[in-house]
């Protein structure tokens, strides 16, 4: 026997002794006439059938008979457990979820099916040897021997105040005013902003009371919660006011563009609606990371329509972030409100009403480390109210600010270990519903008053609207916390399912959707897809979204997602999010190309939307299909004028084509739409550059300018950076003022995002070009490496960049062969990239191999755009390599020396007096060269710097307007 086995061996029989063990017995085992009289001599044990029926001295499995096993240290014995005993098992495993502490679980046999054990019993300890025999030689416990009274610790944290949690309001008064007198003054939009957790929904809540106004069924948008659901629900809304045209809009062929201006043309029109109330939580879904709407399908058309226009509805939206506009006067009907954390004094209220008897000083100074966010402070009501010493502890619950959800989370997860488990059984139950329940449903749920009481003192359970109207749920920062196996259960999912189906039944109008819809979340959870309800318009949102865990687990399923999105463009063809899904199932299934592309067309011309056009040109672009792709964005624009990120990446693909011109058009049209749109300037700024050094001071002021609009983002940043390294190359006089704002951006790029692997790159490079730390720009480059291969599917900064920077590198380090190798790799593999041969011929160079120099520089020079920067930098380089040649070796023929065309001015900063085809003296021509690299930095090649011929085109990292996928 191992040391293992001799180990569990001897703790099962010590747990048997002890009466801290549960004998649990499959039904095949039972059949045999010895275990039956090894069973009867261990009565005391209480055995358990797991094959139904019990007799004496075999026992049920109930909470009571693992009543033994339930306590510290405390044992679970399943003996061969087989496939017949799965309803057993089941039951026993029900059982053991109410038990106080959680006991270990051992199977005894020889293959035991560990996989479904696991599912049922979590984590599970197994003794190979055979049940029968083990039985026969367990120790025969005393007939006294009877199950342990030790109570658990975690039973103390059923602990609650003596008089039971309080309602409490507190600190919002002055805000409440506010929201309430903008919901009477006028409809349209209003925007709660906060950090998750902060209040917003019961601010909400009391700012509709203190109106007067009627409050329709919210929604929560999120996971099976989006466009169907959020029109549906405005559909419903205006058939209560006796307007159907929306809902028959809806039921007839539409696109969403139509669906969304018929929605806003119903509501702008519906005075009746003028005394309710709509509150959407989770608008940040549609905003997106930045708040701008980048990516926009049918949510995000939706949700901009409805915060830029005026109508009767007072709509009210949570969200975690403001929305932002690039457009003056586009959001001028929306009212916006910030949301922060309580006062101190405020926050001494929640102690007391969750019954925290303590040093009103030391409260306030916990509240203050906790920024007033209510949900922490429930959690640190209920952590102090069990150990008062936590309030002496400095290091006790501390949060960076009012936005540390992380924090919170992890509070969160320690009260919920310490939770009884019958208590967090109920919790995870209420945890399936993604809106807040009245105390009817809950009693339905079998949440009694005491334990709905106890979760809110544990600060586990949420207790929101008002004194008159009051309703439960769990938070999402507290729902994180859970097991997501615990808080979306197949079997809890269609239960609940089924009771809100019955009062669906007898619901009407819009309250009738709600419950409808949430029915059929539910029931898609449940996996149970037949029984969904049949409404008036198209619900498919939780059907979509099933989709996409088949889609990208680790094992997935793509003949049932196939199925299910086909069965949903049969009902909606106008679903954009079923057809990028389709896109994205015939991708990962390697479909072949025509097919793919047929998919792509019908889905633009049945649902137009600007994510599926960058998803069409993304297809082109992987096949090096340039000029396709420019026709698409440009029907694109055609039909979807008012979106101007579609001109934006327009813009970007002429500028690689070499039509400037065409590019510069679409940008000044995208810059008069939307003025604020960092990416029409940063653009423009490009397409400036690559126009010469008359332009560049014009360049400069554009890319500033996208800057300050989008100071955190690091596309727009990044042009600028590679415009001040030309500056301090070319313009002496502002050479050290440059590399000392270029160091500036790097480092606050890197401190706003550690891991980006372009801010890594772009401070390597900026430190070789002023001849710095070299180790430390290598260091940079190394971290750069190691974060590119996680973003964008290993598809961050790219290989050849980082690799062209580092062989730089090399040759500043005099590792002249290693540079050589390196490059002549890239090379082969990328013969269109000028970099490459500019970085050749500066290895070249430093050997003194002028005419190899000399070639690999005008090959360089005939892969860039006529007239940049670049090129005037490369044909000045060219002039002085055919000086350096002439003067030590003049036995080139004409063709050799062959220049191409030479630029029409000097870079900025050169001296007036000296002609541009001048050499330098030859001594100063090598100290530049050791302390200056080409004229614009090897990692990256800005938007026009590829030659026009599309047999020629490589892949680029893609700039902030190209949301889908990239180039190649």
């Amino acid at each position: 026997m191992s040391g293992a086995a001799a180990s569990l061996t001897t703790l099962l029989s010590t747990a048997i002794r002890e009466g801290r063990a549960a004998v649990a017995v499959s039904g095949s085992l039972l059949r045999d006439a010895e275990v039956a009289l090894a069973l009867r001599d261990r009565a005391a044990l209480a055995p358990i059938s797991l094959a139904g029926k019990a007799s004496p001295p075999l026992v049920e499995p109930t909470p009571a008979t693992l009543a033994r096993c339930g306590v510290k240290g405390g044992v679970l014995i399943l003996v061969e457990p087989d496939a017949a005993d799965g309803v057993g098992l089941q039951k026993l495993a029900e059982a053991a979820v109410q038990l106080t502490v959680k006991p270990a679980v051992v199977v005894v046999g020889r293959n035991p099916d560990k996989f479904t054990l696991m599912r049922l019993f979590g984590r599970v300890e197994h003794l190979a040897e055979r049940g029968k025999g083990w039985l026969v030689g367990a120790p025969v416990p005393a007939a006294t021997a009877a199950a342990p009274t030790e109570r658990a610790p975690a039973e103390a944290a059923s602990k609650k105040p003596a008089d039971g949690p309080r309602f409490v309001f507190a600190g919002r008064d002055e805000l409440v005013a506010q929201v309430a007198g903008a919901l009477r003054d006028q409809g349209g939009p209003v925007v709660l902003a906060g950090p998750s957790g902060i209040g917003r929904t019961a601010l909400a809540d009391h700012a509709i009371a203190a109106s007067g106004l009627t409050t329709l069924p919210s929604l929560t948008l999120g996971r099976g919660v989006g466009f169907d659901t959020l029109i549906g629900r405005l559909a419903a809304i205006l058939d209560d006011a006796g307007d159907a045209s929306l809902r028959e809009h809806l039921a007839g062929p539409h696109t969403p563009v139509s669906a969304v201006q018929a929605a806003i043309t119903a509501l702008s029109a519906a005075e009746g609606l003028s005394g309710a109330v709509l509150v959407v939580r989770g608008l940040q879904v549609a905003t997106g990371k930045e708040a701008d709407f980048f990516r926009k399908s049918r949510l995000e058309l939706l949700c901009e329509a409805l915060l830029t226009a005026a109508y009767p509805l007072r709509l009210v939206f949570v969200s975690a972030v403001q929305p932002r506009f690039f457009r003056e006067g586009r959001d001028a009907a929306l009212r916006r409100f910030d949301v922060g954390g309580l006062s101190p004094d405020a926050s001494l209220e929640v102690f007391e009403a969750l019954g925290v008897d303590a040093d009103a000083d030391k409260l306030r100074a916990l509240a203050s480390r906790l920024h007033g966010h209510p949900v922490a402070l429930r959690l640190a009501a209920a952590a102090v109210r069990h150990d008062p010493s936590l309030l002496d502890a400095e290091k006790f619950f501390r949060m960076s600010a009012a936005n540390d959800t992380d924090a919170v989370r992890r509070q969160a997860e320690k009260r919920l270990e310490k939770l009884p488990a019958n208590l967090r059984v109920l919790l995870a139950r209420v945890a399936h519903l993604r809106d807040a329940a009245e105390a009817g449903l809950l009693a339905e749920l079998e949440v009694a008053k005491k334990d709905r009481a106890t979760l809110i003192a544990e600060g586990l359970l949420s207790m929101g609207g008002t004194e008159a109207t009051k309703h439960y749920g769990v938070h999402p920062l507290i729902r994180a916390g859970l097991d997501p196996r615990e808080a979306s259960d197949f079997d809890t999912a269609a239960e609940i399912a089924r009771r809100l189906r019955a009062r669906h039944t007898a619901a009407r109008g819009a309250a009738a959707v709600a419950l409808g819809q949430e029915v059929n979340r539910l029931l898609v959870e449940a996996r149970n897809l037949r029984d969904l309800l049949a409404l008036a318009v198209p619900d498919h949102d939780a059907v979509v979204e099933s989709c996409i865990g088949l889609l990208r687990s680790k094992t997935p399923r793509f003949d049932i997602a196939a199925a299910r999105l086909a069965e949903v463009l049969k009902r909606d063809a106008a679903n954009a999010d079923a057809h990028l899904l389709k896109a994205e199932l015939l991708r990962r299934t390697n479909a072949a190309d025509k097919e793919q592309l047929a998919a792509l067309d019908e889905a633009i011309e049945a649902a137009p939307v600007p994510e599926l056009f960058h998803e069409a040109v993304g297809f082109h672009l992987q096949r090096n299909g340039r000029n396709k792709a420019i026709r698409i964005l440009e029907a694109a624009v055609s039909l979807l004028p008012e979106h101007t990120r579609l001109r934006t990446r327009l813009a970007s693909l002429l500028l690689r084509a070499g039509r400037r011109p065409e590019a510069i058009e679409q940008l000044e049209a995208a810059r008069a739409a939307d003025p604020l749109l960092p990416d029409a300037y940063g653009l423009l700024g490009m397409a400036r550059r690559e126009e010469g050094a008359e332009k560049i001071d014009e360049a400069e002021s554009l890319l500033r300018e996208a800057v300050r609009l989008a100071p955190a983002d690091i596309v727009q940043t990044s042009r600028l950076v590679w415009l001040l390294l030309d500056i301090a190359r070319g313009v002496p006089e502002r050479a050290e003022a440059a590399r000392a704002e270029l160091r500036g951006l790097c480092e606050g790029l890197i401190a706003a995002d550690a891991n980006s692997s372009e801010a890594h790159l772009l401070y390597a490079i900026a430190l070789r070009e002023e001849g710095g730390d070299l180790d430390r720009a290598g260091q940079l480059l190394a971290k750069a490496r190691k974060l590119a291969a996680d973003e964008r599917g290993g598809k961050g900064a790219g290989a050849a960049r980082l690799d062209i920077e580092e062989a730089l590198l090399d040759l500043h380090r005099g590792k002249l062969d290693e540079a050589e190798t390196r490059l002549r790799r890239i090379e082969k593999k990328e013969p269109h990239n000028p970099r490459v041969f500019t970085a050749l011929a500066k290895v070249l160079e430093a050997r003194g191999q002028y005419v190899a120099a000399f070639h690999e520089t005008r090959r360089a020079a005939e892969r860039t755009a006529p007239s940049s920067l670049d090129r005037h930098a490369l044909d000045l380089d060219l002039v002085r390599l055919q000086a350096l040649v002439e003067a030590g070796a003049g036995a080139w023929t004409a063709s050799d020396l062959q220049l191409a065309p030479q630029a029409e001015a000097p870079t900025e900063g050169a001296s007036d007096d000296a002609p541009a085809d001048a050499p330098k003296p030859a001594r100063v021509r090598k100290a530049r060269t050791r302390k200056t690299a080409d004229a614009e930095p090897i990692g990256a090649q800005p938007e026009a710097n590829v030659a026009a011929d599309e047999a020629q085109a490589a892949p680029e990292t893609p700039s902030s307007d190209e949301p889908s996928t990239p180039e190649g």
